[in-house]
């Protein structure tokens, strides 16, 4: 599934999301979430492994395509790294929505 991270993040009244003076896009908070790591949390070698090709593909492209299993991992890393309901839910609406497109595409 293709996913356009260069978005930037809005905010509840629909302006972009600023910290700075930087746009927050899909591609930071998504790309920090995958590679962050919280206090306390000790990460499989398997899943530094997943993190670390995730963030290659992330952080590589503008536009990347994401399998069933990184939109897993990426729901799981986001819901642990930020603690922000705003961040989750926009990356969920985001992801969701591909997901609903490809359902479509499908029928």
């Amino acid at each position: 599934m293709k996913v356009l991270l260069d978005q930037s993040i809005k905010d509840y009244q629909g302006n972009d999301i600023e910290i700075e003076g930087v746009k927050q896009t899909y591609q930071m908070i998504i790309g920090f979430a995958v590679t962050g790591v919280v206090r306390d949390e000790i990460l499989t070698a398997e899943k530094k492994m997943k993190a670390h090709q995730l963030a290659n593909k992330i952080y590589g492209n503008k536009e990347v395509d994401l399998t069933a299993d990184d939109i897993v991992f990426i729901k799981e890393r986001v819901d642990k790294v930020w603690q922000s309901p705003l961040y989750y839910g926009r990356i969920l609406e985001l992801l969701e929505e591909k997901v609903e497109e490809i359902k479509e595409n499908i029928s």
